[in-house]
């Protein structure tokens, strides 16, 4: 296999098992396991110190399954993606949910002076019955 000169442009971290499953975060109230087969679903550190901190907490806790590996991820290649299409439609969107919430203002301001005008009249009416 030939190995890869380019210097690489990051690099993450990961924790591996002797099984070699990777250690990803539980879930809410620490539900599910915490070894997974994917490594798109492991913790991805961005610095070596947190992962080693996971290493030396798992090979002091459980020295029987013996001391995970620290896994170094080198990423040598870049790719833009354009999200140009996404953004407009997105845009485009949020326009139409502001016309609609202007329009319904609208309406709502309409309602609100037909109501306050038979409001004045129904006090006018009343206030006009007791003149002497």
């Amino acid at each position: 296999m030939k190995a890869d000169t380019a210097e690489p442009l990051l690099k993450l971290y990961a924790v591996q098992n002797l099984e070699g499953k990777f250690l990803h975060t539980k879930g809410y109230g620490d539900y599910g396991d915490i070894w997974t087969d994917s490594l798109v679903k492991a913790k991805i550190y961005f610095t070596p110190g947190p992962a080693r901190g996971q290493i030396t907490y798992f090979a002091n806790n459980w020295p029987q399954y013996g001391i995970p590996l620290l896994v170094e991820l080198h990423v040598t290649r870049m790719v833009g993606v354009a999200e140009t299409t996404r953004v407009k439609k997105s845009q485009e969107q949020i326009a139409k949910k502001k016309l609609k919430r202007q329009e319904d203002h609208v309406t709502w301001e309409i309602k609100e002076a037909h109501r306050k005008i038979s409001e004045a009249n129904d006090t006018f009416k009343r206030l006009n019955t007791y003149e002497e």
